[in-house]
C-alpha cells in the first residue's frame, strides 16, 4: 500500500524546502508545489495525496482558500492544513472555518503533530 503524501504549496522557496524537510522528517512523502495552478496539476497526477498543506498568502493566480476550495472540487473531502504570518487570526471564508491555520514560522512539533492529526503513521 501505498504511503499517504502531502501536497506542500508555498511560493517562498526557502519555507517551501524546509518545510518539506520536516514533512519528509517525519516519514511522510511530499510534493512541492509554488503556485495553485502547480499544485492543482500535482493534485491530479498523484493518487496518493492525502493532505494539502497549503499558505494562504500565495502570490500569484490564487491564494491558499482558492487552491483549497479547486482541490476539493477534484477530491471531496480532502484535509487541509493552511499557515500564515497571520497565524489562526487570519481570516477565512465559512467553508474553511473548521481548517486549522499554524503560524509562520511553524514549529516542526507543531507542524508534524497537525500533520499526524491527517494521515497516519508512517509505515515502516
Amino acid at each position: 500500500m501505498t504511503q499517504p503524501a502531502i501536497l506542500l504549496v508555498d511560493d517562498e522557496p526557502l519555507l517551501l524546502d524546509m518545510t518539506a524537510m520536516a514533512c519528509q522528517g517525519a516519514g511522510h512523502p511530499v510534493h512541492k508545489a509554488s503556485s495553485g495552478r502547480e499544485a492543482l496539476d500535482l493534485l491530479q497526477q498523484r493518487p496518493e495525496i492525502g493532505l494539502l498543506l497549503t499558505d494562504i498568502g500565495l502570490s500569484r493566480e490564487m491564494d491558499g482558500f482558492a487552491l483549497a476550495s479547486a482541490a476539493r472540487r477534484l477530491r471531496p473531502g480532502l484535509p487541509v492544513i493552511f499557515f500564515s504570518g497571520y497565524g489562526d487570526q487570519a481570516e477565512r471564508p465559512a467553508e474553511f472555518r473548521e481548517d486549522g491555520v499554524l503560524g509562520k514560522p511553524v514549529p516542526i512539533a507543531v507542524l508534524r503533530s497537525a500533520v499526524a492529526a491527517h494521515l497516519p503513521p508512517p509505515s515502516g
